[in-house]
């Protein structure tokens, strides 16, 4: 018998399910750390993976919508989403457009304190489904636009630039693989 190593340890059912008591634990930086793992963990075992992590999807979403804009847990909310769009993508992209539907509605809310953490995601959530956010994408960049032009820290505005950034580059990209597309088979 070979030795075990101990992501194929951690990758049993019975480990995913205890790790996954984790995902509701208090201290938001358990729940990160959580996340990130069972993330990484769930292209060795979905199965047992895949569930906890589409109810922390559904949990999430459900607190962004629930907290008032700039509250301190929708930006817990928001970061949370962010390490699990980061680090479960495969999961992720059927829920693009439901992401969508709640993040944007709380970008537009200038009263909200967590723009930066819900930009983040939006940044986080471009590089997993950025063809499923091309038609939002005419939304998006007034917002982020918008924001750059408000009396904001540095740091807010560092962080809108680098969304803005990754966000064309894909709306780039998705816009000359369609005309290379069309340019191949049209002719």
């Amino acid at each position: 018998m070979g030795s075990l190593r101990l992501v194929d340890v951690l990758a049993e059912h019975d480990v995913m399910q205890t790790l996954a008591v984790a995902l509701n634990d208090e201290v938001v930086r358990v729940r990160e750390v959580a996340i990130s793992l069972l993330g990484r963990l769930a292209v060795r075992n979905p199965a047992s993976v895949m569930p906890a992590m589409r109810k922390t999807l559904i949990q999430l979403l459900s607190e962004l919508k629930q907290h008032s804009a700039g509250s301190q847990d929708q930006e817990q909310s928001a970061s949370l989403l962010g390490h699990l769009i980061a680090s479960c993508r495969i999961l992720i992209r059927p829920y693009v457009s439901s992401i969508l539907d709640v993040l944007l509605p709380r970008l537009s809310d200038a009263r909200n304190n967590a723009n930066s953490c819900i930009l983040s995601t939006l940044g986080v959530l471009a590089t997993v489904g950025s063809r499923d956010m091309t038609p939002c994408v005419d939304h998006i960049v007034p917002l982020i636009v918008g924001t750059l032009q408000s009396n904001i820290s540095p740091l807010k505005k560092e962080v809108r630039v680098c969304v803005f950034f990754v966000l064309s580059c894909f709306v780039i990209l998705v816009s000359y693989s369609s005309f290379a597309y069309h340019s191949l088979h049209c002719t």
